[in-house]
């Protein structure tokens, strides 16, 4: 019976074999696999940039909405101020509904995790900055 120790030896020794005769064998595999991983990586980028920019427009339209209201509101001061304690500036955007309607101090003590506004379940808070 043949000793272990000399079975995975004669295993070595044949995968060296192995390469001997085909030496771009593991050259092919590792670049097959520097390959795949460089793939996974552009599509992992690709759905950020593509979140980004959906974001961004999203944020454009946002704008031009508060823009439009407060060009046709004459009271556009009392519009910009936060509707839960008609104190501070809007500075909140929720997220999916979209309603700009809190400062960062009723946002951060927000219960509710729903919009006051439609009362729509909310994922996300984001900052932001409107003009005047």
């Amino acid at each position: 019976m043949p000793d272990p120790a000399s079975q995975s030896g004669s295993r070595v020794t044949e995968a060296a074999r192995v390469e001997q005769k085909n030496p771009g064998f593991l050259r092919r595999i590792l670049e097959l696999f520097l390959l795949l991983c460089a793939t996974l990586a552009a599509l992992f980028f690709y759905k950020e940039a593509e979140e980004k920019q959906s974001q961004k427009e999203f944020l454009e339209a946002e704008l031009r909405r508060a823009r439009a209201a407060g060009a046709g509101d004459a009271s556009s001061s009392a519009s910009s101020k936060c509707s839960i304690c008609l104190d501070n500036p809007l500075e909140v955007m929720l997220e999916p509904c979209g309603h700009v309607c809190l400062c960062r101090d009723c946002g951060d003590r927000l219960g509710d995790p729903s919009c006051p506004m439609c009362r729509a379940q909310v994922k996300k808070m984001k900052n932001v900055f409107l003009s005047s």
